[in-house]
This record gives structure tokens, sequence and C-alpha cells, in this order.
């Protein structure tokens, strides 16, 4: 199920819904963590082809300010809305020593 949802963030992505298809794939890693080494993919794609951020030739970067607030804007309360719950509840730190368990070896 949740590689349909990622393939869904993809078709999005495609389809010209940028901000839907970002709201899926944030949904999706925070479902599912194993998802994040997807996401550079996505944060250059969403970068570049959404943002407009292009290199001029003097190397200066080129970037559509608007349309990056909004994608921030979106990523920002897709993971509110999820880690609002938890963090309300007072056991934040427990989900983060679940999520990323680096002591166990």
């Amino acid at each position: 199920m949740l590689l349909g949802v990622l393939l869904l963030a993809v078709a999005d992505l495609e389809c010209g819904r940028p901000y839907r298809g970002a709201a899926l794939f944030c949904a999706l890693v925070n479902a599912k963590h194993i998802f994040l080494y997807v996401s550079p993919v996505f944060f250059v794609y969403l970068l570049r082809g959404h943002c407009g951020c292009t290199f001029g030739g003097r190397a200066i970067v080129q970037l559509r300010l608007p349309e990056l607030c909004r994608l921030a804007g979106v990523v920002i309360s897709v993971f509110a809305a999820v880690w609002a719950p938890i963090v309300g509840t007072g056991q934040a730190v427990q989900a983060a020593r679940r999520l990323f368990t680096f002591g166990r070896g």
C-alpha cells in the first residue's frame, strides 16, 4: 500500500500537481521513515522543476520564492499535523527514540 502512495505522489508530480505530490510524500515519510532514501530525489525534482532553481551563466541561483514558500508551507503543515498529537501528549522524545534506534547496535 505504501508503495502505491509513493507512485501516486510521483504521478502527481508528473501531472503538474506538485503540492499534492509533496503532501503525499510527506505523509508517506511520516508513515514509514524508510522512504527517507527517496527524499533527495523528490527534493531536487521539486526544487528544480517547480521552484525554478536554475543556475545562470555566472553560477547565480535564480529561484522563484513564492513557489518555494508555498511548497515549504505544505511540507511544514503536513509534518505539523502528524506530529502535533505526539508533541501535545509529551511523547516526542519517546517517538524519536523509536524512530531512530541507534542504540541497538
